[in-house]
């Protein structure tokens, strides 16, 4: 699914849901100028470093100008850096008031079942 599409089914699954706001990503949720070795997948140091760095900005900034109080996540048991994000997650944004909420994929099944058929297929490379 591309992008729009994966933005479109969240936003669907989650209209009828009063206090969720649904934001795309980009250069301010995770961005390649702050988090480079995210989107690189190698050096584990920089990686903390910049997943440290990314959620910072995002707790301490990015997260009070927009009232976010928790942050929803999808585990990752398949990607080693985002499920290292995903528990530097865990220890940070707590020590800044913020919860970090996981669940396993399988929500996203039920919300692309629940719209299947409104987006077109997923295209394999």
């Amino acid at each position: 699914f591309t992008f729009s599409d994966r933005l479109e089914m969240v936003r669907r699954g989650t209209e009828d849901i009063a206090n969720v706001t649904v934001q795309p990503s980009g250069d301010y949720m995770i961005s390649h100028a702050t988090f480079p070795t995210y989107f690189m997948k190698d050096d584990v140091d920089a990686e903390k470093v910049n997943a440290s760095l990314d959620l910072v900005i995002f707790a301490e900034k990015i997260a009070p100008a927009l009232n976010i109080t928790r942050r929803f996540v999808g585990t990752e048991p398949y990607c080693p850096v985002t499920n290292k994000y995903n528990e530097l997650m865990k220890e940070l944004l707590p020590q800044r008031g913020i919860e970090r909420a996981a669940s396993a994929r399988p929500w996203m099944r039920a919300i692309l079942k629940r719209y299947r058929g409104s987006f077109p297929k997923a295209h394999s490379n």
